[in-house]
C-alpha cells in the first residue's frame, strides 16, 4: 500500500531532504514495518515522493508515526553539541563523535554529527597547526555571522515542531511561518522589510517548520568524508568548491539501507552523465541545484533542474 507525500516536490532541496527524513523516522519507529520510498513525475513538472508499506496507512497515521519517532530522537546528541560559530578543532570533533559510536542507541546521533563535521588526518611536518578547525558540511548555508547558527537553528526548529506542521510538510500545502528555512528551500518568500512600516526586528526568515525538521533528520543520509588538503565533501557534491548539489530520483521502492547505497553512487554527480549506469540502478532523473550567493557570507540552494535519464 502506498502513501503519496503530496506536499513535497523533489525539485526543492528542502523537499528532497524532508522525504529522506520521513523515511528515516519511519524506519526508526518500532511499530512501523520497513517503509520504502520512491518518486514519480507529477503535475507541472513536480517530482512527488511516495512511501509504501506492507499494510495500508493513511495520511494521519503516517504523520502520527513520524511524529512519535521524532519525539524519541535524542536531539541533544544529534544537534545540541555545538552552539557557537561552529568553529571546533579536529580533537573536539573526535571527542564528540567517538562516544556516539560505542552504543547502538546513539547510532542516529553519530550519523547526524558525521553529516555535519569530519575529523581529517593531520599533516606531518613543521608549522602544522595541531588545533586547526574541522571541515563542515557544504549543506551549511546560513551565515556564519549574526545571530543565526546552523545547528542551534536546526535544534530549535526540531525541538518545537508540531504534528500539524509535520503533516503540512508531508501533504501540503506548505504554509510559510517565521522559521529559518536553513537556505534549503528556494520557495521560501523573501522578507520585504523595505516595503513595510514595521521595525526590522519584527521580521525574520520564513520557512516551513515541519519540512525543515524533517530535512534536518534527512541530513544523516549525507555523511561527510575527508578529502585531500584538509577539506571535506558529501554525497551529491563533486567539484572542489561544492557549488552544485545533485541528487537522484528513483522509480523502484527502496528501503532505508538501499536508499543510502543509491545516494552514494558516484555517477549521480559525475560528468559526463552515464545514463546506462544510472538506469541500471533504477534512477530515472537527476536533479541539480546551485548554491547561489546572496551576500558576502550568505548563500541558498536554487530550485533543482531535472535531467531525465535517457532523454535526448
Amino acid at each position: 500500500m502506498t502513501c503519496p507525500l503530496r506536499g513535497i516536490d523533489g525539485r526543492n532541496p528542502c523537499g528532497f531532504l524532508a522525504a529522506l527524513g520521513a523515511l528515516r523516522l519511519l524506519s526508526d519507529h518500532r511499530r512501523c514495518e520497513e517503509p520504502h520510498l520512491h518518486w514519480t513525475g507529477g503535475a507541472a513538472g513536480a517530482m512527488q515522493p511516495t512511501l509504501s508499506f506492507a499494510a495500508g496507512k493513511g495520511e494521519e497515521q503516517v504523520a502520527s508515526l513520524i511524529m512519535e519517532a521524532h519525539e524519541r530522537r535524542d536531539l541533544d546528541a544529534e544537534l545540541g553539541w555545538e552552539r557557537d560559530l561552529m568553529k571546533i578543532s579536529s580533537d573536539q570533533a573526535r571527542n564528540i563523535l567517538l562516544p556516539l559510536l560505542t552504543d547502538a542507541a546513539t547510532l542516529r546521533a553519530a550519523q547526524t554529527v558525521g553529516a555535519c563535521v569530519v575529523d581529517v588526518p593531520r599533516r606531518r611536518g613543521a608549522g602544522v597547526d595541531r588545533d586547526r578547525l574541522t571541515p563542515y558540511t557544504p549543506l551549511r548555508l546560513i551565515p556564519r555571522v549574526g545571530r543565526a547558527r546552523f545547528l542551534a537553528t536546526a535544534f530549535s526548529i526540531s525541538r518545537s515542531v508540531s504534528k500539524n506542521q509535520i503533516r503540512t510538510a508531508l501533504f501540503g500545502p506548505w504554509e510559510y511561518e517565521r522559521a529559518n528555512s536553513m537556505r534549503w528551500d528556494p520557495g521560501a518568500p523573501p522578507s520585504l522589510r523595505a516595503y513595510s512600516a514595521e521595525a526590522p526586528t519584527h521580521f525574520g526568515p520564513l520557512g516551513v517548520p515541519g519540512a525543515v525538521a524533517l530535512a534536518t533528520a534527512g541530513l544523516s543520509y549525507f555523511p561527510l568524508v575527508a578529502t585531500e588538503g584538509g577539506k571535506a565533501t558529501c554525497h551529491g557534491f563533486s567539484e572542489p568548491n561544492a557549488r552544485t548539489l545533485r541528487w537522484p530520483l528513483w522509480s523502484s521502492p527502496l528501503e532505508e539501507s538501499a536508499t543510502r547505497l543509491t545516494l552514494g553512487i558516484p555517477a549521480i554527480y559525475e560528468e559526463p552523465r552515464n545514463d546506462d549506469l544510472l538506469a541500471r540502478h533504477g534512477i530515472f532523473a537527476r536533479v541539480s541545484a546551485r548554491r547561489e550567493r546572496l551576500g558576502e557570507d550568505d548563500q541558498m540552494l536554487s530550485w533543482g533542474d531535472v535531467e531525465m535519464i535517457g532523454a535526448d
